[in-house]
């Protein structure tokens, strides 16, 4: 399989990992999914009971060693989250592969629509009574996000 290296999964006896970042099982490959942060995720049998792992995780333990501290994540370099070839992963401090990818809080998200004042702005005038649709439609989000904004289930730590 030209150029492709294959690296038993520790704790899973007859599951082996590829470098290309497929799994594969005693007898076939695995087909891994997605979980609801788009991270593909295969079941590994060991003594009957199932286990979810993350592929990027697998291919990361196999190919660059165990995770080096409590702290670390594996971090897709292009930034694609289904992208789990070993060339593509590495491993990075938790706090600075939010920071530079998305997941982080407010706008160290990489999807954040507002800044800290729009969320200060949005508070100040649903206090005046002003509607979360109309404040949805004034700042480019939801009114559901409004929402969760005025009662600090988003944003919360502004």
């Amino acid at each position: 399989m030209g150029g492709v290296s294959f690296v038993p999964i520790e704790g899973f006896p007859g599951y082996v990992v590829s470098s290309d970042g497929d799994v594969y099982g005693p007898r076939k490959k695995l087909s891994a999914h997605p979980n609801r942060g788009g991270y593909l995720q295969v079941g590994l049998y060991n003594r009957g009971a199932r286990h979810r792992r993350r592929v990027h995780t697998l291919v990361a333990e196999a190919f660059h060693g165990p995770r080096p501290a409590p702290d670390f994540d594996v971090d897709h370099v292009n930034r694609v989250r289904d992208d789990n070839r070993a060339s593509n992963l590495r491993w990075r401090l938790a706090a600075d592969n939010r920071r530079y990818g998305g997941g982080g809080k407010g706008v160290d998200n990489a999807n954040s629509r507002l800044a800290e004042a729009d969320v200060r702005e949005i508070r100040r005038r649903a206090a005046l009574g002003e509607t979360c649709t109309d404040l949805g439609r004034n700042f480019g989000v939801t009114k559901t996000m409004v929402s969760f904004i005025v009662r600090r289930k988003s944003w919360s730590h502004i």
